[in-house]
């Protein structure tokens, strides 16, 4: 049991969003030149579109922050269990957002998108976990 340290906790965050954005830029140029990763366009429903850079990293980092923030209150709340509660929620977040993958087109964008919710949970919550709390 600790008490909340900020800078402690920012910095972990960090290091999880910087984790989950590298990783996830490495799989998303691993999977690229195996083929085309699709996403639903948004403009046009019922179509796909190739999968940009830019949303795969502020979709790497962007979790990080609410994360940690998450985790924050945790350690705030409930000091004695907050890394177990936080382990638990991360892990059935992570499961969930398998589900979104599915809509993929094609196994390589199904494959390649679950991967990167994998590398990011494991990064996020890995770090959060181990670095954000004495």
């Amino acid at each position: 049991m600790s008490a909340l340290e900020p800078r402690r906790l920012a910095a972990a965050g960090a290091l999880g969003a910087a984790l989950s954005a590298v990783g996830n830029v490495v799989l998303f140029f691993a999977a690229s030149a195996a083929g085309t990763v699709s996403i639903p366009d948004q403009a046009n429903p019922g179509a796909f579109t190739a999968l940009p850079i830019g949303p795969v990293i502020g979709a790497s980092i962007v979790p990080a922050v609410f994360a940690t923030g998450f985790y924050a209150a945790l350690i705030t709340f409930a000091p004695a269990r907050a890394k177990a509660i936080f382990v638990g929620v991360s892990a059935v977040f992570a499961l969930l957002s398998m589900g979104g993958p599915l809509g993929a087109p094609d196994v390589l964008s199904q494959a390649t998108l679950a991967g990167m919710h994998v590398v990011s949970a494991v990064a996020i919550a890995g770090a959060l976990a181990m670095r954000g709390q004495r």
